[in-house]
């Protein structure tokens, strides 16, 4: 199946311009160093033969919209011609896989902000879930699936690097104490990166291992 490639691609951690990822399934940001999974839009193809000719119009119009839209980075756009297209027909898997891809992209930010949280990723899920539910056969499902895992956990553990590891310490050089805030904080990011391994099909268990190491004080 071919592949829509992108006009510009930024990176899931820092959110800088990545140069040089045409043909590539993952590619590393020059500037913070992370490995990016490139979640490119899907090729959508219709096959219901009982669309009357005027919605299969309307959804070869609605198709063509949010694939540009997605391969320019405007992901509102595409979220929102994917519901469009959704509404003529529901068993498109690359249409539900598509929506997944924008849903990540607008709930995503970078890793000195704090947007994204497990709710979100489980909205994103949701849409997975459909796109298997109602089409089994979808080619593009287990990649899609697994490139958005990777990425979701990856930016939870490295926020969580970020924002709750601490190296503050008081006036006498001890080491300060967790606030409630931050412990919270740290919970959320543990179900996201728990999140991220229940998306992906092919199971990587790096993101799980790093939550059981955490909260058994094993880190080295």
């Amino acid at each position: 199946m071919s592949k829509l490639e992108l006009t510009s691609l930024k990176c899931t951690s820092c959110g800088a311009n990545i140069k040089g990822f045409e043909g590539k399934q993952e590619i590393s940001c020059d500037y913070c160093g992370t490995l990016n999974k490139i979640l490119r839009p899907k090729e959508v193809t219709i096959s219901n033969a009982s669309l009357t000719p005027d919605n299969v119009e309307k959804l070869n119009n609605y198709i063509e919209i949010l694939q540009k839209a997605m391969r320019a980075g405007n992901y509102n756009e595409g979220y929102n011609y994917c519901n469009k297209a959704l509404e003529i027909d529901p068993n498109i898997g690359a249409l539900w896989e598509n929506k997944a891809i924008c849903s990540f992209w607008l709930n995503v930010n970078f890793i000195n902000d704090d947007k994204i949280a497990d709710t979100d990723a489980r909205e994103i899920k949701t849409y997975l879930n459909a796109s298997k539910e109602n089409d089994p056969d979808s080619q593009t499902y287990t990649e899609t699936a697994d490139f958005i895992g990777y990425n979701l956990g990856l930016v939870a553990k490295l926020k969580y690097a970020v924002n709750i590891y601490s190296d503050k310490t008081d006036a006498e050089g001890r080491k300060l104490g967790f606030s409630r805030e931050m412990l919270l904080k740290a919970k959320k990011y543990h179900e996201l990166m728990e999140t991220s391994f229940d998306i992906m099909e092919s199971k990587d268990t790096t993101f799980l291992e790093f939550v059981v190491e955490d909260l058994s004080n094993l880190k080295t």
